[in-house]
């Protein structure tokens, strides 16, 4: 499970899906400490797991900004640039934002 958690935190890295609150909730599971459930939590793990997502390597620049491995080159690219290589991953994920904004879920 703390597998699945660090990609979830991983894939907020890219997208910034969780509340600073939701993240302070995910690094609490990974040390084992009891939280309340939370369905965007629970609705984002079952959605990585659905699509088989791994992290590309990821690096913090000395300019501070974080960078992805790009697959296809070896080389390591601005994190904003992930959501435009993976338009349908980026639709799918915008989707779920805004259902999530209005109190609803989709899967």
């Amino acid at each position: 499970m703390k597998e699945k958690l660090l990609q979830l935190l991983r894939f907020d890295s890219i997208y910034r899906i969780l509340t600073w609150e939701e993240r302070i909730s995910v690094h609490r599971m990974i040390q084992g400490k009891e939280v309340a459930e939370n369905e965007k939590i629970d609705t984002y793990l079952h959605f990585l797991k659905v699509k088989r997502w791994k992290a590309p390597a990821m690096r913090m620049g000395q300019d501070r900004l974080m960078y992805f491995q790009n697959e296809k080159t070896g080389q390591f690219d601005p994190i904003d640039w992930y959501a435009e290589k993976h338009p349908f991953l980026t639709a799918e994920v915008e989707k779920h934002k805004e259902f999530f904004k209005h109190g609803s879920k989709i899967i």
